[in-house]
């Protein structure tokens, strides 16, 4: 892995190429969001690198994704405007445009974070730590230090939860929910009901808007057809929408070429043949070390500490921890030790 040139990452960089060999695969599947990330890249959330991110799915297929975790309570602010609009309550009319200005002036005010790029286990983590406490509000969203203070992080592995950890992080999180909710609520119904609101809408395109036509323009390949046809027309007046289409749609979703049945049946195979090798190689690792892919303990981690500052070799620590020396590398990583 020293060999490694921190560049943007692609299917055939050094590091695709080191999890490969890992898993012993001759093939990934990259979301886009790993794609245009650094290769030395780690996760805010778990502190896993690619390597210790990147897994087998349910089917078999290795493969690396991140993605872009949110405040939810920005989908409160859109359901309470479109309630308003729908309400005999407001009587300064809430158009869809001034309606949306409304609303994305006052998501910054009531978020608790703005959006930010994790890996998917640790966004998944979320989903599966308010089903694990059951009657929770939809658009309450836990945020990367909470996620981080309640997940379990294991290499190349879904995160598991401490339970304990996430009912306090939530105890709090519940109070303040409710009150940005209700401030929410207070500063829409003020602009539907008595048209009370600061700022004007916009007179024309910021800079950064005109840039976003005019990567459009300069690629059209790499994006939603519809928004190519909207740059196409020279309609001005669609800027904004594209920038905002840009924000949430960004690249063209890839298209699956078809495959004859003996190819999609050849493609079962190899994913099968994958896993076979994966799960051998696991059994074999785990002759040696018993530990891997097990979650790291805190005691373990003092120890480990420990016996970096005692000089310990990896080797030397992989032996007393009985974890793979990439293991080890991984988790000294985490811990600031290299």
């Amino acid at each position: 892995m020293n060999d490694i040139n921190y560049q943007l990452d692609s299917l055939d960089s050094p590091v695709s190429k080191f999890i490969m060999a890992m898993f012993g695969v001759d093939e990934i599947k990259l979301s886009g969001n790993w794609l245009f990330t650094p290769q030395d890249w780690s996760c805010p959330c778990c502190k896993r690198s690619k390597p210790l991110i990147a897994r087998l799915s349910h089917s078999g297929v290795l493969q690396g994704r991140l993605t872009e975790h949110h405040d939810h309570i920005s989908e409160y602010a859109d359901d309470v405007m479109s309630e308003y609009r729908k309400s005999a309550k407001a009587k300064h009319e809430p158009c869809e445009e001034n309606g949306f200005f409304v609303t994305q002036k006052v998501t910054p005010f009531v978020q608790r974070f703005n959006r930010i790029l994790i890996c998917e286990d640790c966004n998944n983590v979320d989903a599966k730590a308010k089903s694990l406490l059951g009657d929770v509000c939809e658009y309450l969203s836990f945020s990367p230090n909470e996620i981080a203070n309640f997940c379990i992080p294991s290499e190349n592995q879904p995160h598991e939860i401490n339970e304990q950890n996430l009912q306090d992080i939530y105890d709090d999180a519940k109070e303040v929910h409710v009150y940005r909710k209700k401030l929410c609520r207070t500063l829409i119904q003020r602009f539907a009901e008595n048209g009370r609101f600061w700022g004007e809408l916009p007179l024309g395109p910021s800079g950064s808007q005109y840039s976003a036509v005019a990567n459009v323009i300069k690629a059209p390949e790499k994006f939603d057809p519809s928004l190519v046809h909207l740059v196409d027309n020279n309609n001005r007046s669609n800027i904004g929408d594209i920038t905002q289409a840009l924000i949430h749609k960004a690249k063209k979703k890839h298209v699956k070429p078809s495959r004859s049945r003996s190819e999609r049946q050849e493609k079962k195979k190899k994913k099968e043949e994958s896993k076979a090798l994966f799960e051998e190689r696991m059994s074999r690792v785990k002759l040696v070390y018993q530990n891997t892919g097990e979650p790291w303990s805190k005691d373990e981690e003092q120890k480990l500490i420990e016996g970096h500052h005692s000089s310990k070799s990896i080797d030397e620590l992989a032996e007393i921890h009985e974890r793979s020396p990439g293991g080890i590398k991984g988790r000294m990583k985490k811990l600031g030790l290299e």
